[in-house]
């Protein structure tokens, strides 16, 4: 592996980021003695975000940085997370071929390629120089030839990853990893082989890398309070600025699709407006921010305690490949599903009872239908549950649903639809609801899990992302515990992300677990489902 230098073409973001990178100085003089900071050089990393939208070329910039690394780190060992072990090998395993051929780095093959400068995922042949903080093992690691080696970590194992010795850290997907993650475990991690990797540059001699000790972060827009962690380089970055007229430390960056045009199929942006919903398109291609409701009417509700991804693993060892089997659902449990009624907008939730748990496993919704929007879900419904085995459904929702004329009795139609997919539907249906006031109480009450004997809610991540911004963006008005539905029915915003899915939400909850719940509030004790 040598030094020569290369050029390739990149949009002008990745640029001017892999520039603020090469060119850091985080390292400096520190003029002032102290007991924490004595007299000298002072050896620092610089910490970076790149947060940008699917398509904006994330993936290439953090395997280019990878490759620049790999020449310019000899020995060193870094580390590749995400939120699980797959989500790594995918990115090093379906791009980095591409990315890194372009650096002139090939993979190693003792029949077919006896020059490559790396292996993948395999203990590196002899002559590949090993870092100077090997890993124990190699089932993870990517090696290059002259001993730098990226190696893969899950935020989801957590307690697996400590006592790492870093000199690097590239995370992807950031926002949709636990902060803890970073700065319990990475952060501390990243302080391997301090004075081996020199500044190159003539006016630096004496410093650290700019590569080394580097922190990086790369992730799309979170969809969830508990990701808004990834801005604080902004912050930091901007306060830098401020204080010192320019970043040195920090620097953070954002990027859409659009910074990315000349590297994608001309109908990418079409395609994804036409694939996602309004909602999501915003979010991961517009790069649009998801902004903590104020005045929520869940304050209790917890991202990081109540959301889970819900996987486990089945690795195969021959083929370096990791399965994942979600947990959420179990096919011998009955299902319980919670509906909302409009015009414009229909949709459940779904959730089992794991005694200890009550877990929301799936949202179906419908904006639009070749026939009715209770049609469409619960078409989605049946699809989705053609092969569930215990065909048992306890049936909730929104009490107006069956304030109608025969002919026109939104349940009616659902248990037909249902019971002729073999469905046996359980009616627990209410005339009527009790105040927003109530519901407040008796929900939070339940999420604050203040009393044990109590089921902890808990929502599956990816099957309930709907029902999780719902309920994260709706408010109460102003002065009182009444929800604010001002959005409902305004079609600029995208329905889903309003109050309809929190309120098939609270319908469920209230009826199973009111006359448990016990409030500390001086408006009443025990909570009860009031009768018409």
């Amino acid at each position: 592996m040598n030094n020569k230098a290369y050029e390739f073409d990149r949009n002008p973001k990745s640029a001017a980021l892999i520039d603020a990178v090469l060119n850091n100085e985080a390292d400096y003089n520190n003029k002032d003695n102290s007991s924490d900071r004595p007299l000298g050089k002072y050896q620092t990393g610089f910490s970076v975000t790149y947060q940008a939208s699917r398509g904006a070329g994330k993936t290439y910039t953090l395997l280019d940085i990878v490759a620049i690394s790999a020449f310019q780190l000899p020995r060193a060992l870094a580390a590749v997370g995400s939120r699980t072990f797959k989500q790594v090998q995918e990115i090093i395993l379906s791009q980095s071929t591409k990315v890194w051929e372009k650096w002139r780095l090939t993979e190693y093959d003792s029949k077919n390629n006896r020059f490559g400068n790396y292996v993948v995922n395999k203990r590196p042949p002899e002559h590949f120089a090993k870092p100077y903080t090997a890993p124990k093992t190699y089932d993870n690691t990517v090696s290059f030839a002259n001993g730098y080696a990226v190696q893969a970590v899950s935020a989801d194992r957590e307690d697996t990853q400590r006592g790492l010795n870093l000199d690097q850290y590239f995370g992807d997907e950031s926002a949709f990893q636990k902060r803890s993650f970073f700065s319990k475990t990475i952060s501390p991690a990243i302080r391997a082989n301090k004075y081996c990797f020199h500044d190159p540059r003539p006016h630096r001699k004496g410093y650290n890398h700019p590569l080394h000790w580097l922190k990086m972060q790369f992730s799309s827009a979170p969809y969830s309070p508990e990701g808004l962690w990834i801005y604080e380089n902004e912050e930091r970055m901007n306060n830098e600025i401020k204080l010192k007229g320019g970043y040195k430390n920090y620097f953070y960056l954002e990027a859409t699709a659009y910074d990315n045009l000349k590297f994608l199929p001309g109908d990418f942006i079409s395609e994804q407006k036409a694939n996602l919903t309004d909602f999501e398109f915003d979010v991961e291609i517009m790069n649009k921010r998801v902004r903590k409701a104020q005045n929520a009417f869940y304050p209790s509700f917890s991202e990081e305690k109540h959301v889970k991804d819900y996987y486990a693993y089945n690795f195969d060892d021959k083929e370096f490949r990791t399965d994942i089997k979600q947990e959420a659902y179990d096919v011998w449990k009955p299902l319980e599903m919670s509906w909302d009624f409009n015009g414009y907008f229909t949709c459940c939730v779904v959730a089992q009872d794991f005694n200890k748990e009550f877990r929301f496993i799936k949202e179906f919704w419908a904006k639009e239908s070749d026939s009715t929007l209770i049609a469409k879900v619960c078409d989605d419904f049946v699809n989705h549950y053609k092969n569930h085995l215990k065909k048992v459904v306890y049936l909730y929702g929104d009490s107006g649903g069956n304030q109608r004329s025969p002919g026109e009795n939104f349940f009616n139609d659902i248990k037909m639809r249902l019971r002729i997919a073999g469905f046996m539907i359980i009616d627990c249906l209410e005339n009527t609801y009790p105040s927003f006031a109530s519901r407040y109480k008796v929900i939070n009450g339940l999420l604050s899990e203040e009393k044990p004997s109590l089921p902890k809610i808990r929502f599956n991540a990816d099957a309930c992302k709907s029902l999780i911004v719902s309920i994260m963006n709706t408010q109460t008005q102003k002065d009182s515990f009444e929800k604010n539905k001002a959005n409902e029915g305004n079609l600029r915003i995208a329905q889903e992300t309003v109050t309809h899915l929190s309120d098939a939400f609270d319908y469920i909850l209230y009826k199973k677990f009111s006359q448990f719940v016990e409030t500390s509030s001086a408006r009443g004790g025990m909570i009860r489902l009031s009768k018409s």
